[in-house]
């Protein structure tokens, strides 16, 4: 989850930023050290304005680099597990309210970005539910008519 929280920050800042950064120095130096939240934090203005979006996507990397989150990975997943998709859409934070929806009414919810094919590759945030039984899909469709089953292949 480390590597993978610091592949999203540079993907976004560039690696020359990451390079560049009191993080990344307080990482190698001592990669528990929890003061490395708070240099994630840091890096949430564009402009010199600070954007909720860029506040939001720190504290996911932060709380990924930190274990505190269980995001998915397709191409970690083991061969035939399921997902129920529930949703696209372009907008993180659309999918994040979504996601929170799902998570009120009793479902283990998340959301992942993958490229939409079918559009040219425009960005998409897919919202889903791990299928956990043979009723998943019915109790998601009562909340998202349009729910279907992914199976990891």
């Amino acid at each position: 989850n480390q590597f993978d929280s610091l592949v999203s920050f540079a993907y976004n800042l560039g690696p020359a930023n990451l390079k560049s950064s009191t993080l990344l120095k307080k990482v190698n130096a001592n990669p528990t050290d929890p003061s490395i939240r708070a240099e994630f934090m840091k890096w949430n203005k564009a402009g010199g304005k600070e954007l909720p979006g860029l506040t939001r996507r720190r504290q996911a990397e932060a709380d990924l680099y930190f274990n505190q989150t269980t995001p998915v990975s397709i191409s970690k997943l083991p061969t035939g597990t399921s997902l129920i998709v529930c949703a696209a859409t372009p907008n993180e934070e659309d999918a994040e309210d979504i996601s929170e929806s799902l998570k009120s009414k009793g479902f283990n919810s998340s959301y992942l970005w993958i490229p939409d094919y079918e559009s040219g590759g425009k960005n998409m945030f897919r919202v889903y539910i791990k299928a956990s039984d043979s009723s998943s899909l019915a109790k998601a469709k009562s909340q998202y008519a349009d729910a279907y089953i992914y199976q990891v292949k």
